[in-house]
């Protein structure tokens, strides 16, 4: 964006690139995480599933292009208002703290907004039908992270952003942030095998592949657990943490049952679903575990 140009002096090349370039940034580093971390899990995969992934892949992926290109618009149009300014304090609630802090308190306070968020995403009829795009998925791996209804992208975002300037955020902190929650979500959204040691040890701090993919199981009560998006902080203080037994990922079912066939995932049908939504047919009855847990967590299916 134009208005950081006039802070990448005093930061290092790397980072002053970052803030210069920042739509170029983000680009990298989501399609490109994608694409790695697609490839990585068909090498390390956590879960099997047995059947083609293709046209999820390819609409998951155009979605997220649309939905990308629309918000770059949306910032840049935004950032040419002549009121933005206005709005923005000249002094910083994080200027005086140490960066760690600052850093550490960021990715706090986005997650304790994007916790509330969620909820109400969960709990609103109207706001679930749009967040239901997310769920839809039947099968989660790293494209599913990015495979969100666009009236949802501008919702998080309009509330996001109001805070981030009134707060004075500034914009080194901002992006380095941001891009740290880009990353971990790409991982907590993947099929890679995590060791079950690695999972136990970061599972407290930081939301891992199976902590997310419970939040994404076919059964209500799994669905409205695990909000968390970046840090599980706030599901263990409010109680909202869920956990099933390590073996029994293998065969959590995923999605919601009115919305399983290859075609259901069209970018078409994905742009439409809040219209088409029927409650009665979109119901998350079905149980969490469609399999029986395998031995090996490797060989297991989802049907």
């Amino acid at each position: 964006m134009q208005a950081s140009s006039n802070i990448i002096e005093g930061h290092g090349v790397l980072i002053g690139w970052l803030i210069a370039n920042q739509e170029l940034t983000l680009l990298l580093v989501t399609f490109g995480g994608m694409l790695l971390l697609l490839t990585a899990e068909q090498i390390w995969p956590r879960r099997h599933s047995g059947e083609s992934q293709s046209v999820r892949w390819v609409n998951n992926w155009l979605l997220a292009a649309f939905n990308f290109f629309a918000l770059v618009f949306a910032t840049l149009a935004l950032s040419n208002s002549a009121w933005l300014p206005s709005i923005t304090p000249q002094t910083s609630v994080f200027a005086d703290l140490p960066a760690p802090v600052a850093f550490v308190l960021l990715l706090v306070a986005f997650e304790a907004v994007n916790y509330v968020q969620h909820r109400l995403f969960h709990a609103v009829p109207w706001l679930w039908r749009v967040h239901a795009v997310h769920h839809s998925d039947p099968w989660v791996d790293v494209t599913t992270s990015h495979r969100h209804h666009l009236i949802e992208v501008l919702i998080t975002n309009a509330v996001m952003l109001p805070l981030v300037l009134l707060a004075g955020v500034p914009v080194t902190l901002f992006v380095i942030a941001m891009l740290t929650r880009l990353a971990i979500i790409l991982v907590n959204h993947s099929n890679l095998a995590v060791p079950r040691w690695l999972d136990t040890v970061l599972r407290p701090f930081v939301v891992t592949p199976d902590f997310h993919r419970i939040h994404h199981s076919s059964e209500q009560a799994l669905t409205d657990s695990n909000f968390g998006t970046v840090l599980p902080l706030f599901d263990y203080l409010f109680g909202s943490a869920r956990s099933v037994p390590w073996q029994a990922q293998g065969g959590l079912r995923c999605g919601l049952h009115a919305w399983r066939e290859p075609g259901d995932s069209r970018l078409d049908k994905l742009l439409m679903l809040p219209l088409m939504w029927q409650a009665a047919e979109a119901g998350q009855a079905e149980p969490a575990i469609t399999a029986k847990p395998p031995a090996d967590p490797a060989q297991s299916t989802a049907k």
